[in-house]
């Protein structure tokens, strides 16, 4: 009676062991982050990016935009995602920074992952 106990404590183990190592992990994890002083700089870096990636070289005036305005800096951000599968993908993030008191302006390339960590590997 004992050794069924233990048997079906042993299966029930196993099975739940089998269950937590075939779960997926999510992630999003930052892969590229890199700011720029020039235009012309990040528009290639953002193409050479999208190269490596294999994703056709969609013109920036295609991508999605989003744009915020405050008292001091007008901020321009542009994306696309490229999926993977139902729950993972990549963003491909182009943000402009216009500081209104300074007539500076800087520019940020991110690339972002969100989905399943064995894209990662």
């Amino acid at each position: 009676m004992k050794k069924i106990i233990l048997c079906g404590l042993g299966l029930i183990l196993l099975i739940l062991l089998c269950l937590m190592a075939s779960c997926n992990k999510y992630v999003a994890t930052n892969m590229y982050d890199k700011q720029y002083d020039s235009k012309e700089l990040v528009y290639s870096d953002i193409y050479k990016q999208l190269s490596y990636y294999d994703i056709d070289s969609i013109p920036l005036d295609e991508w999605i935009p989003l744009n915020f305005v405050n008292d001091s800096t007008i901020i321009r951000q542009k994306f696309i995602v490229k999926p993977l599968d139902n729950k993972s993908s990549y963003q491909f993030i182009f943000t402009t920074y216009e500081y209104l008191h300074t007539s500076d302006t800087t520019y940020f390339f991110l690339i972002r992952f969100l989905g399943n960590e064995k894209y990662l590997q």
